[in-house]
């Protein structure tokens, strides 16, 4: 008897840049790799990752360029608007063009905004898998119904990061949406050992791109709180922006703001390091955005032994027991978020006791093979669906 062909999957991603969408990419697309019931190939701009990110796949078809919906009305929409629909078009056509040259069986898109493979994926009839792998649409809710209604409609089976994204997408219409965590996907060859030297001050940090609603001015002012209050500690910002970016006028409102406070020496902005180096030099790490899905800080600083104080949102608010495993403070309230810095610095019974119950919750939730295990599953579903 001849041997069964193997499902042939494509899988997308708006960009290969070096975010945590794409390392979640790079971790599925590896483990999928090794299966050896599917054969897979790759569609995704050049960034970064792309070195990295080709070793998985049997053939790569190089999209136009990174793909994102513009949110907000206005002038900033009417320059980026004609561009995205430029992108949208090329990027679908060339979608097309992997699928039906490497006669493709399943088309897997990592991102709810790449719609190019959505619509490249309906147009040739493949079975589809879309993972929403972030709340995108948190400012623009009417956007976001419209997006998931599609997805909805069209996806053979949706895969989403928190509770609270199924919930609306089990609003819209009733069908198999599968809840996927966020691991700890770090693709570096090394990890430098690392410790900070400054033992004398508590240690606490922010990471994550450099955007208002990540909340690091929230953090300056609650770290310029206990400055002011004498508490030995030190605030530490990973991250980036680009220069003349939108975010990069925050940027600069952020630094004008340390330097009229005089916290320059207490508030530091920190260069890219390996995930080891950033967790072991710090004693706790803060989330203070106004939405999140499934942040790799949160797993991360779990797997690291790291105390989280975040903000309730996402993947927080769906494992997160507040002073059992997590600390939580309100959106923008930068006392209360100084406050909850000087009780994990003053009570070491209860910072021993978030660390502790915070690798617990990184086993039960984040661990890599649970969650690559899951997701070979649902593929394997799908395949088989497309085969029946």
């Amino acid at each position: 008897m001849a041997e069964q062909r193997k499902i042939r999957v494509l899988m997308t991603s708006p960009s290969s840049d070096m975010g945590g969408a794409e390392k979640t990419f790079w971790f599925l697309s590896s483990r999928l790799k090794v299966d050896g019931r599917f054969e897979i190939f790759g569609a995704f701009p050049r960034g970064s990752l792309f070195s990295k990110l080709k070793l998985n796949f049997k053939g790569i078809q190089s999209l136009f360029c990174v793909e994102f919906i513009p949110r907000a009305p206005g002038l900033f929409f009417i320059i980026r608007g004609p561009l995205y629909l430029l992108t949208l078009m090329i990027n679908a056509l060339l979608c097309i063009k992997a699928i039906l040259i490497n006669k493709i069986d399943i088309v897997y898109v990592n991102s709810s905004i790449q719609l190019s493979a959505v619509l490249a994926a309906v147009f040739t009839r493949r079975r589809l898998a879309v993972f929403i792998l972030e709340d995108y649409f948190y400012d623009n809710l009417k956007l976001r119904k419209w997006l998931f209604r599609l997805l909805s409609k069209y996806a053979d089976i949706l895969m989403c990061q928190t509770n609270t994204i199924k919930n609306s997408l089990l609003e819209i219409k009733e069908q198999q949406v599968e809840v996927i965590y966020s691991g700890v996907y770090d693709i570096e060859e090394e990890q430098a050992i690392h410790s900070n030297p400054d033992s004398s001050s508590f240690r606490a940090g922010i990471i994550g791109k450099i955007y208002p609603l990540k909340g690091q001015a929230t953090f300056i002012k609650a770290i310029g709180q206990l400055i002011q209050e004498s508490l030995p500690v030190k605030g530490y910002i990973y991250g980036n922006c680009r220069r003349f970016s939108p975010n990069y006028f925050y940027l600069r409102k952020l630094e004008n703001y340390i330097e009229k406070m005089k916290l320059s020496e207490n508030i530091i902005f920190m260069e890219n390091q390996s995930l080891r180096s950033i967790y072991e030099g710090l004693d706790a790490v803060i989330i203070a955005s106004q939405s999140e899905s499934s942040p790799l800080v949160f797993s991360e600083a779990l797997k690291f032994g790291k105390p989280v104080i975040s903000t309730r949102t996402g993947v927080m608010a769906d494992v997160g027991k507040d002073g059992e495993n997590i600390l939580f403070f309100d959106y923008g309230d930068d006392r209360q978020l100084a406050e909850k810095i000087k009780m994990l610095h003053a009570n070491k019974e209860l910072y021993s006791k978030l660390v502790k119950n915070g690798r617990d919750t990184y086993q039960a939730y984040f661990n890599e093979e649970k969650i690559a295990i899951k997701f070979i599953q649902i593929m394997t579903e799908v395949a088989n669906a497309h085969r029946n």
